[in-house]
């Protein structure tokens, strides 16, 4: 897989995750596990 594959499935898999949060009762998420996941994907604004 290609790093924009990864970084492709990364987002989807943590908006899953939200929406899995907002429709399911009781659902238990680590957030500040998946921001560090988010935060790893962001693109450096410097190389823009």
């Amino acid at each position: 897989m290609n790093e924009l594959s990864v970084e492709t499935k990364t987002y989807q898999n943590i908006l899953n995750l939200v929406w899995e949060y907002l429709t399911i009762k009781d659902v238990k998420i680590n957030f500040e596990n998946q921001l560090e996941k988010l935060e790893t994907i962001i693109p450096d604004v410097n190389d823009l």
